[in-house]
């Protein structure tokens, strides 16, 4: 086909792809700046598909799509249905609580709230926060999310009392 069709989400997808505050029809983000050195490297166009996060992987499987790049942690599942590339950034997670919340450290998070109830967490699904938030056993009920500033409002709005997320992404939306 002469190109390379490139699957990712830009739905929440910042820092890594996402709309241009200027113009909603261009797409920025440090991985676009990656696909646009691939083109220049390779000699032939890297095409951008769009498509839910966590639907990627099967499409690659699917071969609708030559490539994913769009800030998938390494994770060992990973490896087993994909070939990975050298990582090309780094991440940690970050908890992200309201202000004058009530969580104050992850000591708390380890046994249910004072009334008896569990955290309510919204993690992106699929993700290594997912992963991470499971072993917090009985005393979190996580809601898995399509794409990360969803479960943020839901934070805002108190209908969650937290979200786990990239620290790449926490960065970038701390502004807002």
């Amino acid at each position: 086909r002469g190109s390379l069709l490139w699957g990712a989400d830009q739905e929440g997808g910042a820092p890594y792809i996402f709309p241009s505050e200027k113009d909603q029809e261009t797409l920025v983000g440090f991985e676009v700046d990656i696909a646009e050195a691939m083109t220049k490297h390779l000699g032939f166009k890297v095409e951008f598909q769009q498509s839910q996060w966590d639907v990627l992987p099967s499409m690659l499987q699917a071969r609708k799509v030559d490539i994913v790049m769009n800030g998938y942690e390494f994770m060992p599942d990973r490896v087993k249905v994909m070939e990975t590339s050298l990582p090309y950034y780094v991440y940690a997670l970050q908890l992200e609580v309201k202000k004058e919340g009530p969580i104050q450290s992850w000591e708390q998070l380890k046994t249910p709230k004072a009334d008896g109830s569990k955290w309510k967490f919204g993690v992106l699904g699929g993700s290594a926060a997912e992963e991470y938030i499971g072993e917090f056993g009985d005393s979190v009920e996580m809601a898995s999310y399509d794409g990360v500033t969803d479960a943020m409002r839901d934070v805002e709005t108190g209908k969650l009392d937290a979200t786990l997320q990239d620290t790449p992404i926490a960065s970038f939306y701390a502004k807002d």
